[in-house]
């Protein structure tokens, strides 16, 4: 099992403290799932059911666009929606694009939506985290480029991603740049933080005992 691998079983047991922090943040709203697939995991999340006339429309809209199987109709939809549902309509491309193998695709849309100053900030801080862990994906990835795109939710403390951003840059560190002393100091940073989840919390003293060893063996090579 790979450090992906046990980052996407754990994050199932993630879902539950995330919707009660989200639905604490939004609950004057009333609001419906969308099911967004990124690298072959279902992401739970949730975005505004606005009650003014133009924005029923939309989401009617994006809820008839998605229903596609390819993401033709949505790119086409794209340009006509509010910027708010624009976001969540990259959302959707972007999942789409990967079940699809799309990964450039992808990565496009996802940035798209991390750009996105209108929409909801829940969902922008996401697509900024999955757009940083998406460029694992790529042969020629450097460290650099995950902690750029990641920079944001690393920066702050406070972000509900902060600990996951955390968590990747630790695998990056270690898979990519085959930096174990920064990316053990990462974990280190993830337990001692006092607004991560404790689900994360416990996944980065798996992977700093993970990282210790393999650190050991390089060094008795």
């Amino acid at each position: 099992m790979n450090d992906i691998d046990i980052v996407r079983e754990a994050e199932e047991d993630l879902q539950r403290e995330k919707l009660e922090n989200l639905w604490r943040q939004y609950g004057h709203y009333v609001v419906m799932a969308i099911v967004l697939v990124v690298i072959g995991t279902g992401i739970v999340t949730f975005y505004d059911y606005w009650t003014t006339k133009q924005n029923q429309e939309a989401t009617v809209a994006l809820e008839e666009a998605y229903a596609s199987k390819d993401t033709a109709p949505l790119e086409e939809l794209l340009p006509e929606l509010p910027k708010r549902h624009q976001l969540v309509a990259n959302l959707m491309i972007a999942g789409k694009a990967f079940n699809d193998n799309e990964d450039d695709k992808a990565n496009a849309f996802l940035d798209k939506a991390a750009q996105n100053n209108s929409g909801d900030p829940y969902l922008r801080d996401m697509a900024t985290l999955y757009y940083g862990v998406t460029l694992l994906r790529k042969d020629d990835v450097q460290a650099a480029d995950v902690e750029d795109a990641l920079k944001p939710l690393l920066s702050d403390k406070d972000n509900l991603w902060h600990g996951h951003a955390k968590l990747y840059m630790a695998i990056t560190q270690a898979n990519i740049a085959k930096d174990y002393d920064s990316a053990i100091q990462s974990l280190e940073d993830i337990k001692n933080a006092k607004t991560v989840m404790p689900e994360i919390a416990q996944i980065a003293v798996s992977l700093q005992d993970l990282y210790t060893y393999r650190a050991s063996r390089a060094e008795e090579k």
